[in-house]
């Protein structure tokens, strides 16, 4: 028999409407169920017309290594002339750990239904929040493919985008920027390629790479003889090029239904590195892109053919008080579906008929 532990916590927003629209905003933090968490909102919604609101574990950088937290977890927005009218949404097992500490709804509600004046969600310039949290002290099986929750930073694959496709262009667009964007890293330190801890070494060409790297270092310096470093390198050129092998072995051997956004952020912030200390790797960019518009393609279609995840949003769809909102952007599907930048993913996804995103298939 499970044993659970079940608490609850109220967060009033005050001055709601004043709040900077453009960032998310924290509750603060808040024990229930033997763990501290924190409530996340998107006052203008997280790249979508509709208040978005995850549930947070604190601290997660400080738990064990391997941590995980079986929940069961629901938000809700509290309706203050109307209790009946509050807007809450349940989750059911929900799975937190290290890769997803951050979990929740991109569209909770339509921000048309939140912030109508006579709605009864907004009074004096507050907002109430409700989170309930069970959590489970029996761990459980669970299939990453077919996790079902929503996480905050890799709302890719989310309920709106499962059910139609007016998103696909907002979030690859977001995503793709973020290639070019050198501002943004996922901060990837050299410790963080196990590789270079490797206590055997080879030599492939003028640099020394752990054993478990021959193999792509070869099939690397074969296509490209000349990356920039001369007939000699130093030890940072060394581990740059470790790192650069390591970054090509995991597009080698990584499922494309395991690839994520912070993977696809680590192997470019590998590259730029590359490029930092003098690689001529510039054609390395222009794979990766690649293999991200595939991924755009690929996930976004795995996720309309997945009959769970569609039998969720039909759920989740029928507990939205806004339906007419909804049904005006579903009925807009059809005219969005096939959005230039669609074609050009798909494109980018025939490349890749295999498991894998692999530099060497083309």
């Amino acid at each position: 028999m499970d044993h659970h532990k079940s608490n609850k916590f109220t967060w009033k927003v005050v001055n709601f409407t004043k709040l900077k629209t453009k960032k998310k905003h924290y509750s603060t933090v808040f024990t229930l169920a033997g763990y501290n968490w924190r409530i996340v909102i998107y006052p203008k919604g997280n790249k979508v017309d509709c208040l978005s609101m995850y549930l947070d574990v604190c601290d997660s950088n400080t738990l064990p290594l391997g941590w995980s937290i079986d929940a069961n977890f629901n938000l809700a927005v509290v309706n203050q002339i109307n209790d009946n009218e509050s807007i809450m949404h349940d989750t059911a097992a929900a799975h937190f750990h290290a890769g997803a500490c951050t979990q929740g709804y991109t569209s909770f509600m339509p921000l048309a239904t939140l912030n109508d004046p006579d709605g009864g969600y907004i009074v004096n310039d507050a907002l109430v929040i409700e989170a309930e949290i069970v959590v489970s002290t029996n761990p459980q099986l669970h299939d990453q493919d077919n996790e079902m929750l929503i996480t905050e930073d890799n709302c890719m694959i989310n309920e709106d985008m499962m059910g139609n496709e007016i998103c696909f262009d907002e979030m690859a667009t977001a995503l793709l920027a973020k290639l070019e964007d050198d501002k943004v890293s996922v901060d990837v330190r050299f410790s963080d390629f196990v590789e270079i801890k490797s206590n055997n070494y080879v030599d492939v060409g003028v640099f020394k790479v752990p054993a478990n790297l021959e193999s792509i270092a070869n099939q690397f310096l074969a296509r490209h003889p000349d990356i920039g470093t001369g007939n000699s390198v130093d030890y940072v050129n060394n581990i740059t090029f470790i790192v650069l092998c390591s970054t090509l072995k995991s597009m080698d051997t990584t499922s494309s239904n395991k690839i994520t956004e912070t993977l696809i952020l680590k192997w470019m912030d590998a590259i730029r590195a590359a490029l930092h200390f003098g690689f001529k790797v510039d054609f390395l960019k222009n794979h990766l892109k690649s293999v991200t518009q595939a991924y755009l393609a690929k996930s976004t279609r795995n996720s309309r053919e997945n009959k769970e995840l569609q039998a969720m949003l039909t759920e989740l769809s029928n507990k939205r008080k806004d339906l007419d909102l909804f049904t005006v952007r579903c009925a807009d599907k059809d005219k969005k579906v096939n959005t230039e930048l669609r074609k050009i993913c798909e494109a980018e996804a025939a490349k890749f008929p295999g498991e894998t995103y692999s530099y060497f298939s083309n």
